[in-house]
């Protein structure tokens, strides 16, 4: 993968323990639920319309950009992996939520079976879409005992249900791995800063010996970085340590630095991991794919 120009790896594991020994780490995790049907969401009226059926890839495909665009790790999906992998088994209803503009802003892929409301997607890109959504699935009441579905870790259905206690499973997904420590952060975009960060890490990456070093840090105000091996002395009250598992979970935005310096994951003087924390953006990460 160095050797192709790839910067990081993505893989669902049979194993974590497996993977994190030759550098690989958790980064996406996802929340599982299963509502019965006395527990949906109220029905709210909305201004906007639900159409059924096949809308054409297109419109699936832009308000799947817009929402994947939020998240960190989410997949770019050409035509084929809609077609071949996403838009099969468990989707053969679909419905798209359209506003008063009659521009679509959310979708449903679907099945019902057995009594049961199965969603292999539900994306929406604002509240009213969300709501719309619901409503359409609460009016399936007579003919389903429950609905089943994942979404992001951090969403919040329960808490805005009448009845929370629902079943919730967090489920751990995927796992990257930052295959060029180099060609990656020349890659990612920081945050802007009030002034230039300077930041020397000390990467530990025993089956990467390329990513292994002392790297010297630097982010521009306008968050793109630099990054290169330093041979100069650098004392211990100047430098991050991390090994490659932790660096990548802090880099994808799954753990905050001073998270994973509470826990033990990363070492280092506090204003060096403040200055790594106040670099990197809050972004969650999501991935609604398997591969």
């Amino acid at each position: 993968m160095n050797r192709n120009k790839q910067s990081i790896s993505f893989l669902h594991p049979f194993s974590f323990g497996f993977y994190r020994k030759y550098g690989w780490e958790t980064y996406v995790e996802f929340k599982r639920y299963k509502v019965p049907t006395a527990h949906l969401p109220s029905k709210k009226a909305t201004p906007g319309t639900i159409r059924r059926g096949d809308p054409g890839l297109s419109t699936l495909k832009e308000v799947y950009s817009v929402y994947a665009e939020r998240y960190n790790g989410t997949l770019v999906r050409d035509d084929a992996r809609w077609e071949n992998s996403v838009l099969v088994n468990g989707t053969s209803q679909r419905a798209v939520y359209y506003d008063e503009a009659d521009v679509a802003q959310g979708y449903l892929l679907y099945e019902v079976k057995e009594n049961k409301f199965t969603i292999k997607e539900i994306i929406y890109l604002n509240e009213e879409a969300r709501q719309g959504l619901w409503t359409f699935i609460a009016n399936h009441d007579s003919m389903i005992q429950e609905v089943t579905l994942q979404a992001p870790a951090s969403d919040t259905l329960a808490f805005q249900l009448d009845n929370p206690r629902i079943q919730q499973e967090i489920v751990p997904y995927f796992m990257a791995r930052i295959v060029s420590v180099e060609q990656f952060i020349s890659q990612y975009p920081f945050a802007s800063q009030d002034s230039p960060v300077q930041i020397v890490l000390q990467v530990e990456d025993t089956h990467a010996p390329w990513n292994e070093g002392v790297w010297q840090l630097n982010v521009a105000m306008n968050g793109t970085a630099s990054i290169w091996k330093t041979s100069e002395p650098i004392t211990d009250d100047q430098t991050i340590k991390v090994d490659i598992q932790a660096l990548t979970a802090v880099l994808m935005g799954y753990r905050r630095p001073t998270e994973m310096a509470r826990i033990g994951r990363i070492y280092g003087p506090e204003a060096a991991i403040k200055a790594l924390e106040q670099a990197i953006p809050e972004r969650e990460t999501y991935l609604l794919d398997f591969f």
